[in-house]
């Protein structure tokens, strides 16, 4: 298993972003700040990672932020080692559980869309169940993943700039350009290894949806 590491909380939110990890365990005193705000940003974007913070306040309103800001666990050390990766490997089995649950039996291909089915290219997507299928196979979507791939799926073959992307997903008033360029590389991760590139880059402009277009 490859590790990826952060010294500052800022270096967590970005890492966790372009790594798309398994797991994050931090320690919640970093150099810039607290992990529990880390956490915050990755849920706030959408993020679904488990997170283990590492702490030595025994204060249970430090724990119950910790919990608020969207933790999976928090542990006080000095801990028992043992203990540590017991919690740790039960976290990642019911994560794993979770996730085989959640993802959608792929429906037998049709020639045409369903009932309440948009389809782009091999991509399609069903609102009535949020599920997404790229040439047959399911593929799983967070939320924040989902309501972008919806946005982009009602635009093919636009080009779309991520202030207009931002306005629709994540609403008028959010300030994170970053958001975007971080959960378009979340979708290219899931889309691209079923098929030829989905997400165009026009550069100086935004992005273009249009899963049929030569790379």
């Amino acid at each position: 298993m490859d590790a990826v590491t952060a010294v500052t909380a800022a270096e967590l939110v970005e890492r966790a972003a372009d790594a798309a990890p398994d797991l994050v365990i931090s320690v919640t005193e970093l150099p810039d700040g607290s992990a529990i705000d880390a956490v915050r940003e990755l849920r706030g974007g959408g993020d679904t990672v488990p997170v283990v913070l590492l702490t030595r306040h025994t204060e249970s309103n430090r724990r119950v932020a910790a919990f608020a800001a969207g933790a999976d666990d928090y542990i006080v050390v000095p801990a028992d080692a043992t203990e540590i990766q017991m919690r740790i490997r039960a976290l990642v089995r019911r994560c794993v559980w979770e996730r085989e649950a959640a993802v959608p039996q792929a429906e037998p291909r049709s020639k045409g869309p369903g009932p309440g089915e948009v389809r782009v290219g091999d991509i399609a997507l069903v609102a009535e169940t949020r599920t997404v299928t790229r040439d047959g196979t399911a593929v799983e979507m967070t939320p924040t993943e989902y309501g972008l791939l919806e946005f982009l799926m009602a635009h093919p073959r636009q080009v779309l700039s991520r202030q207009q992307i931002l306005g629709a997903v994540w609403g008028p008033h959010h300030q994170g350009r970053d958001a975007v360029d971080t959960y378009i590389r979340y979708l290219r991760r899931k889309l691209d290894p079923l098929g030829p590139p989905a997400i165009h880059t026009k550069r100086g402009y935004g992005y273009v949806f249009d899963p049929e277009r030569e790379a």
